[in-house]
């Protein structure tokens, strides 16, 4: 199957389409993610021409204030980390590297938005995302 990852904003045609899959796959899509001092937040998208096959919501935040700590500094410069808030493939569209190639996606967007890392959450329940997440070499917290 044929597919590209894109990152998606407010001005691209299909943007209301990605809103809705937001909606009835991830709880929506606020500007905004409550208890985060955000900074910016960044939605790639796996797409056909004629459909979405999955997404990932990218959020950069300093590292620190998540754990009720202060801003970690190098240099006085705070020390931002990306992070995956949202993460989904429709089922009959995984084991086929969308979700790797989405994953691999936000690193490399995570590193040109100068984030020094990036973190996820996978609940216990989420097998397919622990998976994907050790095939890639990284821990599954």
């Amino acid at each position: 199957m044929k597919y590209e990852i894109c990152e998606f904003n407010e001005g691209d045609p299909r943007w209301a389409e990605v809103v809705g899959f937001f909606d009835r796959h991830c709880s929506g899509l606020p500007e905004f993610v409550d208890g985060y001092d955000q900074r910016d937040s960044r939605v790639l998208v796996a797409n056909t021409r004629g459909a979405i096959l999955g997404v990932l919501r990218l959020i950069v935040i300093p590292i620190g204030p998540e754990d009720d700590l202060p801003s970690v500094r190098i240099d006085g410069e705070e020390v931002l980390q990306g992070k995956i808030k949202d993460f989904f493939v429709f089922p009959e569209f995984r084991r086929r590297r969308i979700g790797t190639s989405l994953q691999e996606k936000a690193i490399e967007l995570a590193k040109s938005l100068g984030c020094r890392q990036l973190v996820s959450f996978s609940y216990s329940h989420s097998r397919e995302n622990h998976a994907l997440k050790l095939q890639m070499g990284r821990g599954a917290a």
